[in-house]
């Protein structure tokens, strides 16, 4: 892993900062040690979209904060299809 990021380093010219990285163990990643010192976090948020160690989490999280939102207004149904679609496009812009 460290080879890998000090190889991107290289190739890009830019510098991981660690005390502003933070890592996230997938699946069964083992969190017994630490790569360059960056500490493992149960989830993060990069533009607001969350994500978890395991896809389940990350998709249970993502739908209950959007379902929170949708719900929360009065709306048709034909209209919380849409506020569905355009919120969800954007978030995919957004991880893309």
């Amino acid at each position: 892993m460290e080879d890998a990021i000090h190889q991107y380093e290289r190739a890009s010219v830019v510098r991981l900062n660690p005390q502003k990285s933070k890592a996230l163990a997938v699946g069964s990643w083992s969190t017994s040690e630490t790569v360059l010192g960056i500490d493992y976090h149960p989830y993060f948020k990069i533009l607001s979209v969350t994500f978890w160690g395991t896809i389940g989490q990350s998709m249970k999280e993502s739908w209950a904060r959007l379902k929170d939102k949708v719900y929360a207004r009065d709306l048709y149904l034909a209209h919380r299809v849409r506020y569905v679609h355009t919120f969800l496009l954007a978030k995919i812009q957004y991880s893309a």
